[in-house]
């Protein structure tokens, strides 16, 4: 039996909203030199950095683990969960609050247009098509003779290393990393498969 290898490349609501609100915490711990997308011109009503860290993280893996297991629940948490994000995220005052439905709006409506998900689904059509190749050239290395589904979920800026495989066959991926970290990124997906395959 030789191993065969499907690759479901994805986006996130979810998890690109959760970048957009890191960015712009971050933006207010920056100088202008390393701002990231979106820049507001406003008072961030965030909570602390430490507890953001935290919170982040905690609210990153339980998206994570949902969405791994069910696709649909990632529209779910967007959509119908989203004061999760502020609940966790946000100083508990109207001003805070109006900030965050600023954000969750302004992300929308980039995300549903032709700059948003729709960009970043096509940005990496080529490049998926690379990778498999890699990915399935090792599996016969390794004589896994395994039919594995490895999914990977496209977002559009960095986050925490450590968060990027949580769920097995299911990994995380900043855009950049397809086109400047393509090397570095085949040797970490091949550690995903070998991680995932020992659970």
């Amino acid at each position: 039996m030789k191993s065969s290898l499907t690759m479901k490349m994805k986006t996130s609501y979810s998890l690109n909203f959760l970048i957009y609100l890191q960015n712009e915490f971050l933006n207010s711990h920056y100088d202008e030199t390393d701002y990231k997308f979106p820049y507001k011109n406003s008072k961030c009503m965030m909570i602390e950095k430490e507890a953001f860290d935290t919170s982040f993280k905690e609210l990153w893996s339980s998206i994570v683990q949902r969405i791994s297991q069910d696709s649909i629940q990632d529209l779910i948490i967007f959509n119908e969960e989203k004061k999760t994000f502020y609940n966790l995220l946000f100083q508990k005052d109207q001003e805070a609050l109006d900030n965050f439905n600023e954000a969750y709006l302004s992300f929308k409506t980039w995300w549903r247009s032709f700059a948003g998900k729709f960009a970043l689904q096509r940005s990496t059509d080529e490049k998926a098509g690379r990778i498999h190749e890699h990915l399935s050239e090792y599996l016969k290395q390794t004589k896994n003779q395994n039919h594995i589904e490895l999914t990977i979920i496209v977002v559009y800026d960095e986050f925490p290393l450590e968060l990027w495989h949580l769920a097995p066959f299911y990994v995380v991926v900043p855009i950049r990393h397809f086109y400047i970290k393509e090397k570095e990124l085949i040797l970490r997906l091949q550690q995903a498969l070998d991680t995932s395959n020992n659970k």
